[in-house]
């Protein structure tokens, strides 16, 4: 069989059977060589190509004396003989081109030079502009995959062979300087700045030589900045930091970054064990931040605070409040108090003084503080992007989380990005927060390992003298520090001052011991008291506790500074210092005698517990209670944390009738604050103490409450029940009528969820004859509000109006003099309009509801609205206006997803299942009642019950 072998890559060389062969003129070796790559042409094309400039007789003589040429050199029966007006190749001869097998995954290895290399065929331009077009593919094809196989070695660490393949970039296209820019990052990322910067004078060398020109502004600024790299690469003294490696990392999380600079990137979290080095290279990260173009927020989370809500916000809504100042960021009103009210330090100003509509903001649900702050951020981020930094994600309460994970979910990674690291032992601990944004694509993990072997080796290469080295002494500091970044870099600096002993590296804790042991006694003292504070101490804290001159405490602060033991934490107003690694505060607190921090604990706790009494400052609470704790005063440290708990409830949760499905404004799975455990922990240690101590019964009473009112809102009636008798018998007891009557509203609470009208009316005479003993007049609007919805429900309607009108009346006044009685109200209105829907006057009764929800939108108030907006539709529909009750009825249910309640969603539902009936829509309609009765046993409200029912026999 005749073998043809073409070689179009580089200069063409073509075989015939092996042997080399060559055309006797150009013109009919280009035209073979069109053949090859097109397959099939007309007569007319190749004519157009090669002789376009000839008439059409000496174009077609010269076509064919072409075609004759090439059968001479090659073989007769070279062409098909099938059609006379088109040129191909005869199947049955073997015709191999090495073009026709090349694909992007193999090109590297077979590309061996242009397309048809320096082949040209003068005055014959279209054949010219056809290879020219043929090069450029080719070659792109061949970059693109040199570029991917780059990247490739990079994820891989292997940067030694990196340089075959950035000389065959530069080599194909010498003048790209976006090219030069990426391999001049790769080359620094691997710390081989010398590479970078060479690249850069080559680069600058062939523009002045070639061009005439220099280099652009964004490569003369990537050389300034590796520059400035080199010059901090290595350590030199106890002023640098040192960094080393990670190289897959950094150019990972560069790259995304730059992606999320120009259009999006993906959220990122890294991810290691204690140790590992999370911390350090978070740091690498913030510095190369261009704090110019980007809103940097970082905050660090600690083991102490998880219990405390939103904690980790704190420090970042202090720096937004001031850059909303000096940016003049125009927020409304609600907005501004709202913020404020959740997190005091965005606007001092706002919290030294009352809200006019401070209900308003107490009743408000989460959701709209959340609300708030993403209008915030879409102010800020208009004008430069933000990067959220949180380190020690594990120790971030779940509120803030959850706050954090509606951010990413809202800005889905655009002009807001956020980067946190967490200790990869808590993954499952994470994982309902992590799971989520991982399955929209909206965050990547980067995984931190412990250094190799020969990792270990470079770093001692540049941390120590090589005359110091030898390999004994590497395999000894590897095998002490088993690679852990924070053991072995502590570890150097030990042997580097004072040489390898094994006696201080066998273990972590000796390194760190190392550090300290040849401080002034003056300097332990003050460590050993920064070490009593889990985060951060302040100057003022600090003085309480040693008898040190001010001045002289900070010399002592600057000392331990310049020994790397302590860092110093500017805020607005205030100066902190914390140690630079908890693992040395650990450390140092262990050392000391139970006695004397039991001591110390309890001093500092009575000093926050002052602060707390003068301020009302919430985040005060995790000081409080983990000093009380330490120090064993066991009765202050459950106060405060049922104060913290009661706090969280209050704000966080609406008051009843509701119905709390652990269900929230992020998620319909996850709890926004895990409240079962914690209060079950405070009754753990509640039975520990003695019953008859009356600090010990006020607690217990509290706790009770809190626990009934979780139990009921989770449907746990029984359970539920028997806390709110506990509660109501020690405030008997102690004479406690605020617990008292709060208890009694909380049975009626119970009773309008489960229908039991007995069992409310004796609940709402309770509260009356109390309130007669100790009249509060909000309090009586209250209860005469529900005292005629129970006359509603006991259709006394005469009764029911004028109990109504007096709650009306009662808040009405109460408005005029603070308006905060706003929703009380509208539960008023919205009582009236339950009254006349249920008795038929539907005109009434929508004016009522509507009534109800014009105050509340008015007035930013969002709790209450689900309830109204179902009412609404409910009595839309029986005025047979369908179209519009299904506009409120969904606008309900939204709402009640949203917020996560059930307490009559359950009607809802079911109205949603009629209207889909009505619309013939019996799949949708099935869904809704499904919800409806799940809902209605869980609640086990007779009223529901038996409208799920009719909707169930309407489906059949």
């Amino acid at each position: 069989m005749k073998n043809i072998l073409v070689l179009l890559l580089g200069d063409p060389i073509v075989k015939f059977n092996n042997k080399e062969v060559y055309f006797p003129y150009k013109k009919s070796e280009g035209l073979f060589y069109y053949v090859c790559i097109n397959k099939k042409i007309t007569r007319e094309e190749a004519i157009n190509i090669f002789w376009a400039d000839n008439d059409e007789t000496s174009a077609r003589k010269n076509l064919r004396d072409a075609i004759y040429k090439i059968k001479k050199t090659l073989c007769d029966d070279i062409f098909s003989s099938v059609s006379k007006s088109v040129i191909e190749f005869n199947s049955d001869i073997n015709i191999e081109i090495d073009i026709d097998s090349i694909t992007p995954s193999n090109i590297i290895n077979k590309y061996t030079g242009d397309f048809l290399g320096n082949f040209l065929i003068k005055n014959c331009y279209d054949f010219e502009n056809w290879v020219s077009g043929k090069k450029e593919e080719y070659k792109k094809i061949y970059t693109n995959s040199v570029s991917k196989k780059v990247n490739e070695l990079v994820n891989i660490g292997d940067f030694k062979s990196i340089q075959k393949y950035s000389n065959i970039l530069i080599d194909n296209d010498p003048y790209n300087e976006k090219t030069y820019r990426y391999l001049m990052k790769i080359y620094a990322l691997s710390g081989d700045y010398n590479k970078a910067i060479k690249l850069y004078y080559d680069l600058t060398d062939i523009l002045k030589r070639e061009l005439d020109i220099g280099p652009e502004p964004n490569s003369k600024k990537m050389f300034k900045e590796i520059l400035k790299l080199k010059d901090t690469s290595i350590m030199t003294d106890d002023s640098k930091v040192y960094f080393y490696g990670r190289y897959n990392e950094l150019y990972a999380i560069n790259n995304n970054i730059n992606n999320f600079l120009t259009t999006s990137g993906t959220s990122m979290l890294i991810t290691g064990e204690a140790g590992i080095g999370k911390t350090s290279l978070i740091n690498k990260i913030i510095l190369s931040l261009n704090v110019e173009k980007n809103i940097v927020l970082r905050s660090v989370c600690y083991n102490a605070e998880e219990d405390f809500f939103l904690k980790p916000w704190h420090s970042i809504f202090s720096i937004l409040g001031n850059y909303v100042k000096s940016e003049k960021i125009h927020l409304s009103s609600a907005q501004e108090q709202i913020i404020s009210y959740v997190f005091p330090t965005f606007n001092n100003e706002i919290m030294s003084t009352k809200f006019d509509n401070i209900e308003q903001i107490d009743t408000t649900r989460y959701e709209i503080a959340v609300d708030a702050i993403i209008h915030l951020l879409e102010k800020l981020s208009d004008k430069k992007n933000i990067i959220f930094v949180f380190d020690d994600l594990q120790w971030m309460d779940k509120m803030s989380r959850l706050l954090l994970s509606n951010i990413v979910f809202h800005f889905k990674n655009k002009k807001v990005l956020f980067i946190g690291a967490y200790r990869d032992d808590f993954e499952n601990t994470l994982s309902s927060f992590i799971v989520p944004l991982a399955s929209k694509d909206l965050i990547t993990k980067i995984k931190l390992h412990r250094f190799s072997f020969e990792e270990t080796r470079n770093i001692v290469s540049e941390f120590l003298s090589p005359n110091s080295i030898d390999n004994n002494l590497i395999t000894n500091i590897y095998n002490d520090t088993e690679g852990n970044a924070l053991f072995l870099i502590e570890l150097l600096k030990v042997v580097k001052e004072k040489g390898y002993t094994r006696e201080l590296s066998s273990k972590a804790t000796n390194i760190i011991k190392s550090r300290i042991m040849d401080l002034t006694k003056d300097e332990k003292t003050l460590l050993n008291n920064i070490s009593l504070f889990f985060d951060k101490v302040s100057i003022d804290c600090l003085k309480i506790l040693v008898s040190f001159d001010e001045l002289y405490i900070f010399d002592i602060i600057e000392s331990l500074q310049e020994k790397h033991l302590i860092q110093e934490l500017i805020t607005d107003k205030d100066i902190f210092y914390s140690f630079t690694h908890q693992k040395i505060r650990e450390y140092i607190y262990e050392c000391q005698s139970v006695g004397k921090k039991n001591i110390l604990h309890e001093k500092i706790g009575l000093y926050f517990e002052e602060c707390f009494k003068s301020s009302g400052n919430k985040y005060l609470y995790a000081n409080l209670i983990y000093h009380f704790e330490k120090c064993g005063n066991v009765y202050k440290a459950l106060k405060y944390k049922v104060e913290n708990l009661t706090n969280y409830y209050t704000v966080y949760h609406e008051t009843y009738p509701v119905f709390y499905s652990k269900a929230n404004y992020f998620t319909e799975s996850e709890d926004i604050f895990s409240v079962e455990q914690k209060l079950s922990e405070i009754s753990k240690e509640l039975n520990n103490l003695s019953e008859t101590d009356t600090e010990f019964l006020k607690i217990k009473m509290e706790v009770s409450y809190l626990s009934g009112r979780y139990y009921i809102s989770t449907g746990e009636y029984e359970i539920g029940l028997k806390k709110i008798d506990s509660s109501m018998r020690i405030a008997e007891k102690l004479e406690n009528n605020i617990y008292l009557l709060n208890n009694y509203k909380q049975m009626i609470f119970y009773c309008i969820q489960v229908n039991d009208i007995p069992v409310m009316y004796k609940y709402i005479n309770k509260s009356l004859k109390l309130l007669e003993k100790n009249d509060n007049i909000e309090e009586r609007g209250t209860i005469l509000r529900l005292k005629g919805l129970y006359y509603i429900k006991t259709k006394k309607y005469d009764d029911a109006t004028k109990l109504l009108n007096e709650s009306l009346v009662i808040f009405s006044s109460l408005n005029q003099i603070s308006n905060k009685y706003t929703l009380s109200i509208s539960a008023c209105y919205n009582y009236l309009g339950q009254m006349n829907k249920g008795i038929g006057n539907y005109n009434i009764a929508y004016d009522y509801f509507k009534q109800s929800i014009d105050l509340c939108t008015e007035n930013e108030i969002t709790k209450g609205l689900d309830i109204f907006y179902s009412n609404l539709g409910q009595v839309l529909y029986e005025m047979k206006k369908y179209e519009e009750s299904e506009e409120y009825i969904y606008k309900s249910i939204s709402l009640f997803k949203k917020n996560g309640t059930i307490w009559g969603r359950d009607i809802a539902e079911c109205y949603a299942a009629m209207i889909e009936l009505n619309k013939k829509n019996v799949n949708e309609a099935y869904l809704h009642y499904k919800k409806a009765s799940e809902f209605a046993k869980k609640i086990n409200n007779p009223k529901s019950l038996i409208l799920s029912e009719k909707v169930r026999k309407l489906l059949i």
